[in-house]
């Protein structure tokens, strides 16, 4: 394949060949995913999170915040329980179909986490974050939007949780702390 750099208007041959090569490249990077939720090809972001995540990349990923202690999408049938001296977030999709949603969390007015994020029907996203201060969380999922704010020290309460539970009817939320 010949490609000059200088001839800013390549021939249609050229053309196909790149946007082929393009396509088959984005193509391939699609199916490298994973089996979710059985868990059997599960893969890990280890690099610094993008602005999407699918289900495989999601079961558990790391991320560039030191508040972030967990962040994964787990099925809605697993027990959880927020570990000691940790604040939680879960975001539990009763529909019967995936559910893509902006998730905005900020943590004493800095950002820790701003992207979409798609969650499987009868799944849920949780989070467990380890440092005290206000935690302000904005969702919107399929036009429905929701924010809390929580204010949580693991010096004066073991642990506290914000749950979100979306569903065909709206969006419930329940934050409770045990101290």
């Amino acid at each position: 394949m010949d490609l000059n750099l200088d001839d800013r208007d390549p021939d249609r041959r050229t053309f196909i060949t790149l946007s082929a090569t393009g396509g088959l490249t984005a193509l391939a990077g699609c199916l490298s995913g994973t089996t979710w939720p059985d868990g059997d090809d599960s893969s890990t972001d280890t690099d610094s999170p993008s602005d999407s995540q699918t289900a495989g990349d999601l079961d558990s990923i790391s991320d560039d915040s030191d508040v972030i202690d967990r962040f994964e999408r787990r099925s809605s049938e697993d027990d959880w329980t927020v570990a000691d001296d940790a604040y939680g977030i879960r975001i539990e999709n009763t529909t019967d179909e995936e559910l893509t949603i902006a998730l905005r969390l900020d943590h004493d007015g800095d950002s820790i986490l701003d992207r979409d994020v798609t969650i499987p029907a009868a799944s849920e996203l949780v989070i467990e974050l380890s440092s005290g201060g206000t935690y302000d969380m904005a969702i919107e999922a399929d036009g429905l939007e929701s924010e809390t704010s929580t204010t949580w020290s693991p010096n004066d309460c073991e642990e506290g949780m914000t749950e979100l539970t979306i569903g065909d009817s709206g969006i419930e939320t329940d934050s409770s702390v045990s101290c």
